[in-house]
């Protein structure tokens, strides 16, 4: 079951905690770590990225590297 709770609430919650300084500095570095992993995941761009890899795929369509649409509906047909 999901539940959501505001950052406010969550931070509230975290600083009721009793909590050494230095149990807050490695909770804050995991919770860090685990955010730029979700970020790299596959499928997560930023606007940036995908604006490149929009840029490379449509100079890759001028350069007539491209698939045409029924080229694309034999192939799909074929793994039927």
């Amino acid at each position: 079951m999901k539940t959501t709770i505001s950052r406010d609430a969550l931070f509230d919650f975290l600083q009721s905690l009793k909590l050494s300084a230095e149990n807050k500095a490695w909770l804050g570095e995991k919770l860090i770590e685990s955010a730029h992993e979700e970020a790299s995941m596959p499928g997560q761009m930023d606007v940036r990225e995908a604006k490149e890899w929009l840029k490379a795929s449509e100079l890759r369509f001028d350069n007539g590297e491209y698939v045409s649409e029924e080229a694309m509906e034999e192939y799909y047909d074929s793994l039927r």
